[in-house]
């Protein structure tokens, strides 16, 4: 699921000899229009002879075009394996509403500073949250053994057990993968938010080239030298400052569903701390903190004022 350790759980399943995966998300199957082939084979031409070949796009498991996407994926590959990678729920928002913030305006998307706000402006939010939904998409469609899920505080507590059952899932030797220093890729702390001086430019000035300009460039350029003029910011850690209206628009729309998510995969009802206190906190009647319970700040960045063709291997997605 988008935003819940794919690029993290892709690096590590790359380490292994026998797999191939390309760094970065293709988004290929979720794209539309016709399918340029040519161009998605030469994303795997450093790939080993024989070596499993895989990707990881948090798209493929977005409910914009869910039905497309998984239709062009089973269409080329009815024998593929699928991972699912999911996550307490509200980290799961958190790190999407970063996002949005860090490269929504490339899309076109103008992320508000606010979480109420942004839950109303951009459903991807609360829809992609829904995971009971969102596998079902693929569930219905595939036998159950093409299909694994994880959880990306399970690879956190003990990464090596969880990249065994990846391995064992994918018909790879556990024994060919040799541990390397952990890591966290893609960290929402490290994300960066437009200041309001900022969005007031990208509105004021605005003009094609410059915004091409602006789209072409890495944003490992563009945001470090924003930041040097004051232009952008890092989130930094700690959580977002939830409202009580946004937890319980939250909890009434996934509560039920994540239950049933997480009773179908083998977690017990509190296995996600955040989600679990969270209703257990609109449960009694009290209204959310406006801190963290560890007393740091809270980081809502408030406005300042004024795969090739099938060769016989089933290949693997990490969703």
């Amino acid at each position: 699921f988008s935003k819940c350790g794919t690029t993290t759980l892709r690096s590590l399943l790359a380490e292994h000899p026998g797999i191939f995966m390309p760094r970065g998300e293709t988004w290929f199957f979720s794209s539309p229009g016709p399918p340029k082939w040519q161009r998605y084979r030469r994303i795997f031409a450093e790939a080993a002879p024989g070596a499993l070949l895989g990707e990881g796009s948090g798209s493929y498991a977005s409910f914009t075009g869910e039905k497309a996407t998984r239709a062009r994926i089973l269409r080329a590959y009815p024998r593929i394996k699928l991972i699912f990678v999911a996550r307490d729920p509200f980290d799961r928002i958190e790190s999407s509403f970063r996002e949005f913030h860090n490269s929504g305006q490339r899309f076109g998307i103008k992320c508000p500073w606010d979480l109420d706000t942004a839950l109303d402006a951009i459903p991807h939010l609360i829809e992609d949250t829904h995971y009971e939904a969102r596998i079902d998409n693929f569930r219905r469609f595939v036998e159950s053994r093409q299909i694994l899920v994880v959880f990306l505080e399970d690879l956190a507590a003990d990464q090596a057990t969880v990249l065994r059952r990846c391995f064992e899932f994918l018909g790879v030797d556990p024994a060919a993968w040799k541990p390397r220093a952990r890591r966290r890729l893609n960290r929402g702390s490290l994300k960066f938010y437009d200041t309001a001086r900022m969005r007031e430019l990208r509105d004021a000035i605005y003009h094609p080239a410059m915004d091409r300009a602006l789209k072409t460039l890495p944003l490992a350029i563009v945001d470090p030298l924003l930041e040097k003029l004051g232009m952008r910011k890092r989130f930094g850690e700690g959580h977002l400052d939830w409202t009580t209206s946004a937890r319980d628009r939250i909890l009434d729309a996934i509560e039920s569903g994540t239950r049933d998510f997480l009773r179908t995969y083998g977690k017990g009802h509190d296995f996600w701390p955040r989600f679990a206190a969270a209703a257990a906190r609109r449960s009694r009647g009290e209204a959310e903190p406006a801190t963290r319970p560890d007393g740091g700040a809270a980081m809502t960045p408030t406005a300042p004022p004024p795969l090739p063709a099938d060769s016989g291997r089933a290949p693997v997605i990490i969703v």
